[in-house]
């Protein structure tokens, strides 16, 4: 059976005879932005009751400090995306990745040795440190 693709931004949708989860009905997801946004409003509603004893100027306005950590998060995510320009590699980057068609997951090694799991010594069945592993020699 062919899978449906959910687009960005949308829920999954559920076959008709299963139920959805609670989460991810859309009356829900509505009713948790309307009761964050009415808690958020009245954070900032709250600072109208609260006398401030401000050390600069700024800070002594209505709402500063709701303004001052969206706009701390905003370049937090402005930074992020600039340092992904520095920082962020091709698809191809490691090693075995050229092969990888798009959206496919790459293969784990099935071999411990080769994958760096076990030393050489202990493939050999020395085991580790040399001991001999508990392997009677014959």
């Amino acid at each position: 059976m062919m899978e449906r693709i959910t687009p960005p931004g949308r829920p999954p949708e559920a076959p008709p005879d299963e139920p959805t989860h609670w989460l991810v009905r859309p009356g829900t997801i509505r009713g948790i932005w309307t009761v964050f946004a009415l808690i958020l409003a009245g954070l900032v509603a709250g600072d109208l009751l609260v006398h401030h004893h401000e050390h600069f100027r700024l800070d002594g306005f209505f709402g500063f400090y709701a303004w001052y950590g969206f706009g701390t998060c905003v370049l937090m995510v402005l930074g992020a995306k600039f340092l992904g320009i520095f920082l962020k590699r091709p698809d191809t980057y490691y090693p075995g990745s050229e092969d990888l068609q798009e959206g496919q997951a790459p293969q784990e090694s099935r071999d411990p040795q080769e994958s760096g799991d076990i030393s050489t010594r202990e493939a050999e069945g020395d085991g580790p440190g040399g001991e001999g592993g508990g392997r009677e020699e014959e």
